[in-house]
This record gives structure tokens, sequence and C-alpha cells, in this order.
């Protein structure tokens, strides 16, 4: 640019030289002249100026280009090695090696690894305590199919879950209620691979003791710092306080159906107690299950001996009834066979039985005589006497003992009267055998 403007300023100056010269003006001629040999030489020294600088910028252009160009050569390859070892570390985070290649890696990207190792490492920690957690809880829920009563049930619990929980000691009571009272029984113990054979009751009140006070508030009780006194671990080697006591209610429904209580010589961890927790849930689910179906099947039999005692006892009313109906019959018979009249009637008086002379004594058929009033009948009347006892007594005021002599109502007949009298649930059953008085008793 700058060249084009000097040659057209020289152009210009040559023209306006000629055109003096022709209009011979010389002095101004010679002074456009030296202008423009100035001119001239002024163009020549700038351009020289810019060459050199010019060539002066592509040399120390192409110099920094070229130790730019090393730089990032040698960075790049710094990078590659640097993307091999992120290479070779991430396949080791992915076998689950660990080793220090992060160390050698730039800070950013070994911190991203270091981070993401010990992410990874974390998952695999959760993801293992899932598994073994599902694997626990289907493995108790094993045992209910295979097991129906409550006594191998409580003893298998018991047994698996000390061995899963890595424990030493278990023990497990179910909560029984007698009256206002609440028991917890020790349905089933284990220790060291074996059961324990110890039987007996023990008795809680609400807020006694750790189990009283697992069982009021309907949560887990976890024991750390174990008091010497409190429980042994007795092995091969000796006794030993354990680490830790473990006491989780089984809870189902709001309601408390027992507690488990283990005893290890290390501290559980956490996800150990969340497990015993979930786990104690299901466990209460199948204990509630079987009670109800325990108790169905004590009802079932209760109600079967029930009714076998019923059919029995009907059996024998039945039979008993048979008897009393023939031995019935049979003193009717004799009844109706005696020459005296029979009368039976209640402490009122009202008549159940006559027999057949009685209806020829006082001419009356025995439906007629039924129902009736004994006094309507004879003059005779029914009182208590001074101890309290019902008696029968004429009209004069005579009781009516043996062989009483007595009218009839109508005063038509005589009668000799034998009364005897039996002690009833409701009352007196009198009976009154009578003699009709003629010439031939004389």
């Amino acid at each position: 640019m700058l060249e084009k403007l000097l040659a057209g300023l020289l152009i210009g100056l040559v023209a306006v030289s000629l055109i003096l010269q022709v209009n011979h003006s010389y002095y101004a001629f010679g002074l456009l002249f030296v202008v423009s040999l100035l001119c001239f030489g002024e163009y020549f020294r700038m351009r020289f100026i810019i060459h050199n600088r010019f060539s002066f910028l592509v040399r120390r252009k192409h110099a920094s280009s070229n130790k730019i160009l090393n730089t990032a050569s040698e960075r790049l390859k710094q990078q590659e090695e640097m993307m091999q070892l992120v290479i070779q570390e991430v396949e080791n985070i992915g076998d689950g090696h660990s080793n220090a290649l992060s160390n050698k890696i730039d800070s950013i990207a070994g911190q991203a690894l270091v981070h993401l190792k010990e992410k990874l490492e974390s998952y695999k920690k959760e993801a293992a305590v899932r598994t073994w957690t599902v694997e626990g809880i289907a493995l108790m829920g094993q045992l209910r199919k295979s097991i129906t009563g409550i006594e191998d049930y409580t003893f298998q619990v018991i047994s698996h879950l000390v061995k899963y929980l890595k424990g030493h000691q278990g023990v497990f009571y179910l909560l029984r209620s007698e009256g206002e009272e609440q028991l917890l029984e020790l349905a089933a113990s284990y220790a060291h691979g074996k059961r324990k054979h110890t039987d007996g009751k023990v008795t809680i009140s609400a807020g006694t003791g750790l189990l009283g006070q697992c069982i009021k508030e309907k949560d887990i009780i976890f024991l750390d710092q174990v008091p010497k006194d409190y429980i042994k671990i007795t092995s091969g080697l000796g006794e030993a306080t354990p680490a830790c006591i473990l006491i989780t209610p089984l809870l189902f429904g709001g309601q408390v159906y027992g507690a488990i209580e283990i005893a290890s010589l290390q501290i559980f961890e956490s996800y150990q107690i969340d497990f015993s927790r979930e786990v104690s849930a299901n466990i209460a689910v199948e204990l509630s299950a079987m009670i109800v179906h325990e108790n169905t099947e004590r009802l079932l039999q209760q109600t079967i001996q029930a009714q076998e005692q019923m059919t029995q006892k009907e059996h024998q009313i039945r039979a008993k009834l048979l008897e009393v109906e023939a031995e019935r019959s049979k003193n009717i018979a004799i009844l109706n066979g005696c020459m005296d009249g029979v009368i039976s009637f209640d402490e009122r008086g009202i008549i159940g039985f006559s027999n057949v002379a009685a209806e020829e004594i006082f001419n009356k058929r025995r439906e007629e005589l039924l129902g009736y009033a004994i006094q309507d009948l004879l003059a005779i009347n029914i009182i208590e006497n001074s101890h309290g006892e019902n008696i029968i007594i004429t009209t004069s005021g005579n009781e009516v003992s043996i062989r009483t002599e007595v009218s009839a109502e109508n005063n038509e007949l005589s009668l000799l009267l034998t009364s005897a009298k039996v002690k009833m649930d409701r009352g007196y059953l009198f009976t009154l055998f009578i003699q009709k008085i003629s010439v031939d008793l004389f």
C-alpha cells in the first residue's frame, strides 16, 4: 500500500515538472525535480526498511513456531503417556485391582480416578450388603416351608440367625399373656453350633430390664458396653464377656410377638443391625400365622372333643331317659295294679299322677284328675310347719301321716290316707295312698 502511494506521488511530481519545463518555469522545475528525487530516495529507503523488518519478523516467527511445535510435540507425547496410564488404571479399577498408578497421573485426572475408585468401592460394598441382606431374608423365608411347629421354627430361626450374623449365642423368647401379666417364655436357644436345653419362663413388666424395655418401646436395643455380670459366652477355652448385645422385638401390625437376643464377641456393623430389624418383621409375620394356625387347631380339637362329649352325654341321657321311662312304665304298671288309690301332686296341690284305683274311688277319668287341685278333691290343706317344711293337714288341723281318716270334699266318702313326700329341685312332691273305708275293713 505504501509502495503504491509513493509511486503515485513520484509520477505526479514528474508530470508536474514536465509541464513546468514546457512553460519555461525553470526554477519551479528544479524545485520539483529535487522534491521528486527526495521522494524517490525516501521510497527506496522505506522499501529497504520494510523488507529488512519483514525478513526479521519472518525469521523470528519461524524460530518461535519451531519452539511452539517442539513444546506441543513434547506435550502431546506426555499426554499420550498419561492417557496410557489412565487407560491402564481404569482397566485395573474395572478388574478390581488396587495399585498406585493414580499417584503418577497429573492432579486433575489422578484425583478423578481416585474419586472414581472410591465411588466404585463404595458401590461394591453397598451391592455386597444388599446381596447379603436379600440372601439372608430368603434363607429365613425358606425355614417356614419345611416347618409347621412353633418349637422347631424358633430353634431353626435362632440357630440360622446367630450363624448368619456371625454371633456366638442367641435366645428366642415368645410373649405370652396370663391375665394381666405378660410373660416372656424361652422358646429356643443356640450357642456354639448346638442347641441349649434351657427351660423356664421369664416374667417381665413394662420397662423392667433390657427385654422389658425392648418390648415396651417396640424397638431394637443395641448394647456395645456390656456389663461383666450380664451374660457370659462359654466355649471350650473358657468364658468371655460379649462385646455387644443385640435385642430385637418381633413386631407385626403394632403387636409384639416376642424378642430375639444375640450376643457376639465382635461388634455388629450397622448393616447387620438393619438386617436384624428387617428380618425380624418377616419372622413376626410367620410367627403370627403359626400362632393363629396353632390356636385354630386347638379350638378345632376342643370343638371336636366337646362335640364328642356332647354326643356321648346325649347317648347317656337318652339311655338314662329310656331307663327312666322304662322304670316309670314299670312303676305305673305296679301302681295301676295296686288296690289302693295313688295320687301325686306338688306343694301347690296340683295333681300330676293318678292310678286306676284313684279314678274308681273318685269316679273321675285320669284326664280329669290331671291338673286338678287336691284341695278341691279332699278335705286337706298344704301348709308350712314351724321347721319350714311343707306338710299335709286335715281340716281339723291334724297332720296326715299313716292311715289318717279324711272325708272327701263332698263328705260322701270316708277315706284313709297315708302320705309320703320327696324333696325335688323345685320343692316337694307329695304322694297319697288312699283306701276307701267300707264295712269290709271292720
